[in-house]
């Protein structure tokens, strides 16, 4: 799970639980910037059913994504440019609430 707050320009992403553990990140700082969209997406595996990704970053199709993610019907994606990954995937206690809050701060 991750507990996500917006502070100065930046979207500060701070991971909690296994994934904390798991993906050895305890904090992402993504500057507003660089956040091109944020979608709810209750399934962003693109998988077979059982399967997991695991957290951490993960490269597919020359594509570098940030997954940490338990609760798969909690998870949003956060699209970025410019930025170390292209795509932030994660779950959060309230996701309609997150999409709400990194939306109305790239405005």
């Amino acid at each position: 799970m991750a507990d996500l707050t917006v502070i100065d320009d930046s979207l500060v992403v701070r991971i909690e639980g296994a994934e904390r553990i798991l993906s050895q990140e305890r904090e992402l700082r993504i500057p507003l910037a660089h956040i091109v969209g944020v979608v709810r997406d209750p399934d962003p595996f693109f998988r077979v059913e059982g399967v997991r990704a695991s957290p951490g970053t993960h490269l597919d199709d020359d594509e570098r994504s940030f997954w940490a993610v338990d609760d798969h019907a909690k998870a949003i994606v956060v699209i970025l440019r410019d930025n170390e990954f292209e795509k932030l995937v994660v779950d959060v206690d309230d996701p309609d609430a997150a999409v709400r809050l990194i939306a109305s701060s790239l405005d």
